[in-house]
C-alpha cells in the first residue's frame, strides 16, 4: 500500500477538457445526492448550482479564477466516479474520473501562495476527500494538511466574533466547512502515525447544529462524527505520543481507564441514533443517513477503541511499559484484551455490508478490517485454548474473503494476501496449540515453542524490560532506523512500528516462530 502513497508520474501538461453541459449536471446531481463527503456541507448546492449555470451558459466569458476552476473540477471528478462506479467497472470509474481531478491538482501552488476565497479551502477539502476513495492514490496526508493549513489562514477554526456580523447560515457553513477537513485529518494521522496537522488547543469554532436547507444530511450523524474525531485525536495524544510513552505503567493504566470511560459515553449516544455493537439494517438506516456515513461512525468508533487499548494488548509493548513489574494492573489489561477481541469481532461481522467499489472509503474498506484482523490474530495466538476460538477463527476467515471480495472487485489493483495468510496461520496455530503434547522430535512447521496458557502471564511470556536508551538508543535517536544510505522509500516509515532491534534480535518473545 505504500507504493499508493505518491502519484505514479508526473501531471501532463495539458489539462483535461471539461466535460460538456448535460454531463457536467449529472456530475453535479450524483455529488450531492451520492457523495460521501457531500454530508458535510462543504459546498452549498445553490451557490454551487447558480455559479455553474452562469459558467455554462456564458462560454466566451474566460473566468480565471483558479478556486472555482478548482473547485467545480472536482465534483466532475467525484461525481463521475460516483455515476461510473454503479453502471462501470473499478478501473473505468477511476480513470475516467482522474483527468478532473489533474485539473485541480494543476492549480494546487495558486490555491495555497495567490490570494484566493473560501472556495480555494473547499477545493482542497473536494481533493482530499477524493484520494480517500478506493480508486486513487493515497494523497489525503498532504492535501489534507494544505486545506487545514490555509482554512486556518481564514480563521474557519475560530468562532467569528459578534462585530463581523456574519449571518447565521455563513458562520454555519465555514465550520461545516473547518470540522469536515479536521476530521480527515484526525483519520489520516491515526491510521498513517504521522502526525496531525492541527493542534486542538487552538480551535475554538462551534460544532454547528444546523445543515443548509437544500441537504438532507443527517445533522446528528456529522456532529457525532466530529465529537468521535476529536476523541481520537485526544487518545493518540494520550496514548501514542512520544510523550505519552513516557508515562509510568500506573499513569498509562489510568490513561486508559479514563479514554475508556469517554469513549463508552459517547457510545451511549451513538446508540440513540443508530447501531454499534450489531450489524446494520440496510432497509432501516436512520434518516438522512447513507450506508457510508452509518458504516463511518461504526468503524471509527471501533478504530477508537483499538486506539485505546491496543496499548496493552500488543505483546511488543509490555516489555516496552514494563508490564510484567506491575502484576496489579492485570484487571485492565484484562479488560483491554475483552474489549479489542469484541470490537474486532464487529467490524469483521460488519464487513460483508461494505460496496466495495471505486468511491468508497479507505477507512473501512481497507484500514479498520486489516486493524481487526491483526488484533483478532494476535488474540487468537495469545490464548488458543479459550472458548471463542473457533468462532473466532470462523471470523478470520469472514475477514480474509473481505480482502479477496477487495481484490476481486478492484480488479486485482489491491492484492492482501497477508489476511488470507494470518487467517490460515491462526487456523493451524490453534491445531497445534491444542494437541495434548509437542514430541520432542516433532518440529511443526509453525511452531516451536507453544504460548503460555495464560496471555496475561507476563514471566511466562518472557518479554524483556527495555530502559529508554534501548529503546531510542544513547543519543535519543532510533540508531538501527536512522540510516540514511538505506534503499528503500521512507514514505512507509509511519506504516512501520516504532520499536527499535537490539543487538540484531526482536525486543519481544512471541514464544513461537514461523516458517515458510
Amino acid at each position: 500500500m505504500t507504493r499508493r502513497l505518491k502519484l505514479a508520474k508526473k501531471l501532463p501538461p495539458q489539462r483535461a477538457p471539461e466535460p460538456e453541459p448535460d454531463m457536467a449536471w449529472k456530475y453535479t446531481n450524483a455529488y450531492f445526492e451520492k457523495g460521501y463527503d457531500s454530508a458535510f456541507g462543504i459546498v452549498d448546492r445553490p451557490w454551487f448550482e447558480s455559479r455553474l449555470r452562469v459558467h455554462l451558459t456564458n462560454s466566451e466569458y474566460e473566468d480565471d479564477d483558479q478556486s472555482w476552476y478548482a473547485l467545480r473540477n472536482m465534483i466532475y471528478a467525484s461525481g463521475s466516479r460516483i455515476e461510473l462506479s454503479e453502471k462501470s467497472t473499478f478501473s473505468k470509474a477511476s480513470q475516467a474520473s482522474w483527468p478532473w481531478f489533474e485539473n485541480a491538482l494543476s492549480v494546487f501552488t495558486d490555491l495555497l501562495f495567490l490570494p484566493t476565497s473560501i472556495v480555494a479551502v473547499q477545493a482542497l477539502a473536494l481533493m482530499a476527500y477524493y484520494t480517500e476513495g478506493l480508486g486513487n492514490h493515497l494523497l489525503q496526508y498532504n492535501l489534507t494538511a494544505a486545506a487545514l493549513r490555509l482554512a486556518c489562514s481564514k480563521g474557519l477554526h475560530r468562532q467569528p466574533p459578534s462585530s463581523w456580523k456574519l449571518p447565521d447560515h455563513e458562520i454555519s457553513h465555514r465550520s461545516w466547512i473547518f470540522w469536515a477537513v479536521y476530521c480527515l485529518d484526525k483519520h489520516v494521522a491515526s491510521r498513517s502515525g504521522r502526525p496531525s496537522t492541527m493542534d486542538d488547543e487552538e480551535i475554538n469554532c462551534q460544532i454547528p447544529t444546523s445543515i443548509s436547507s437544500s441537504s438532507s444530511a443527517n445533522v446528528q450523524a456529522c456532529q457525532i462524527l466530529i465529537r468521535l474525531h476529536q476523541l481520537c485525536s485526544f487518545v493518540l495524544a494520550s496514548v501514542s505520543s512520544a510523550r505519552a510513552f513516557r508515562q509510568t505503567p500506573n499513569e498509562l493504566m489510568q490513561t486508559v481507564h479514563g479514554l475508556h470511560q469517554k469513549a463508552e459515553a459517547l457510545g451511549r449516544e451513538i446508540r440513540e441514533i443508530t447501531h454499534l455493537n450489531v450489524p446494520l439494517d440496510l432497509t432501516r438506516l436512520p434518516s438522512g443517513m447513507s450506508l457510508y456515513t452509518a458504516l463511518a461512525i461504526q468503524f471509527t468508533y471501533s478504530g477508537l477503541l483499538f486506539d485505546i487499548h491496543t496499548t496493552l494488548t500488543y505483546p511488543w509493548s509490555c516489555g516496552i511499559i514494563n508490564l510484567r513489574r506491575h502484576p496489579a494492573m492485570r484487571d485492565q489489561v484484562e479488560k483491554s484484551y475483552t474489549v479489542v477481541a469484541d470490537a474486532s469481532r464487529e467490524v469483521l461481522l460488519a464487513t460483508r455490508h461494505i460496496p466495495l467499489d471505486a468511491t468508497c472509503p479507505f477507512l473501512f474498506a481497507y484500514y479498520i478490517p486489516i486493524y481487526a484482523m491483526i488484533n483478532l490474530f494476535i488474540h487468537i495466538l495469545q490464548a488458543p485454548n479459550l472458548a471463542t476460538v473457533h468462532s473466532d477463527l470462523l471470523l478470520m476467515e469472514i475477514g480474509a474473503a473481505h480482502f479477496t471480495r477487495l481484490e476481486i472487485a478492484t480488479e486485482f489493483q489491491i492484492s492482501t494476501p497477508f489476511a488470507k495468510d494470518i487467517a490460515q496461520m491462526a487456523r493451524r496455530f490453534v491445531e497445534h496449540a491444542q494437541l495434548p503434547e509437542f514430541p520432542d522430535n516433532d518440529k511443526s512447521n509453525l511452531i516451536e515453542r507453544p504460548l503460555p496458557t495464560d496471555p496475561l502471564d507476563f514471566d511466562q511470556m518472557n518479554i524483556p524490560d527495555l530502559t529508554e536508551a534501548e529503546i531510542t538508543g544513547e543519543d535519543g535517536m532510533y540508531p538501527t532506523w536512522f540510516d540514511m544510505n538505506i534503499d528503500a522509500d521512507m514514505e512507509m516509515w509511519s506504516s512501520l512500528l516504532p520499536i527499535v532491534e537490539g543487538d540484531g534480535q526482536p525486543p519481544v518473545d512471541f514464544h513461537f516462530s514461523m516458517r515458510h
